[in-house]
């Protein structure tokens, strides 16, 4: 069982970065297999963290490909981890699984357009916040913090009440500050992209300036050479803010560099947006 989720971590780590499904899938066997071969009753620990391997990669999945069936098993998963850590006797791994299902909940209500299950998510991660002190677990205040900003952006489109974004943005600002002084570049790059689809939300084009400079960050720490599905992501948020600024040039080159890499992934939410934005401008 340790075998496999070493194992299966190293391929959830490479299907993170790279585009395809072959990492992610193997993984998710892996994941699998490896909770399977730990029982509940005599080793509840291990066996939590098995449930937490097995949300995560479900998450994963269900992000990229937009599939509600992936993130409801990765919501059961986090659930699962919740029945043996509480926030009293063990707050870092209670906060953690709480954290991420937040995370799927919220991604799930914008999928479906539920705005309640976004709003339990935000109460889930304020809890969390409560729990986790900033100078005891940076790294995990941070992404606390980045969850909630993100989920915020999420009832933003849900509700289209664009009132949540200020708060989202100065959230992703809070938490990006944290983490500059740690060694975490892949997380600054998520977060960075998700601070400029935020600020390309805003009304009127306000936060195309702020969207630019973050997408740009976020490929700066997430550089091709090791990050070739994040960094197309971030390139097709720079051939967004292009396109919103008339310059279709510019848009079309970053779009179509894009999407040669994203295109790897047939499947994937981010291959369909990225070829939506190209069809729109005749390319």
């Amino acid at each position: 069982g340790q075998a496999q989720t070493n194992l299966g971590n190293c391929h959830q780590i490479i299907g993170q970065f790279r585009p395809g499904r072959k990492h992610l899938d193997l993984a998710a066997e892996l994941f699998t297999a490896a909770a399977k071969a730990v029982a509940r009753t005599k080793q509840p620990e291990n066996w939590a963290f098995s449930q937490h391997n097995l949300g995560g990669i479900h998450e994963l999945i269900g992000l990229r490909h937009r599939d509600g069936a992936m993130l409801k098993k990765a919501i059961k998963a986090y659930s699962s981890v919740l029945e043996v850590f509480n926030s009293q006797g063990s707050p870092l791994e209670w906060a953690n699984s709480t954290a991420a299902r937040a995370n799927v909940r919220a991604a799930l209500g914008r999928m479906t357009g539920e705005a309640a299950l976004i709003e339990t998510a935000l109460a889930d991660l304020d809890a969390v916040l409560e729990v986790l002190k900033q100078d005891e677990h940076p790294a995990e205040w941070a992404s606390a913090r980045a969850t909630r900003a993100l989920a915020r952006r999420h009832l933003a489109e849900v509700t289209g009440d664009a009132a949540h974004l200020p708060a989202a943005l100065a959230e992703f600002e809070q938490a990006d500050a944290v983490l500059a002084g740690l060694d975490a570049p892949a997380e600054r790059a998520r977060l960075q992209h998700n601070l400029g689809r935020t600020a390309l939300a805003l009304p009127g084009g306000a936060g195309l300036d702020r969207a630019e400079q973050a997408f740009a960050a976020a490929l700066a720490l997430g550089r091709r050479d090791h990050a070739d599905y994040r960094w197309a992501e971030s390139l097709t948020g720079l051939g967004e803010v292009a396109l919103l600024r008339g310059d279709t040039a510019t848009a079309r080159a970053h779009l179509s560099e894009a999407k040669a890499v994203l295109a790897l992934d047939p499947a994937s939410a981010a291959l369909e947006r990225c070829a939506d934005l190209l069809a729109g401008i005749g390319a």
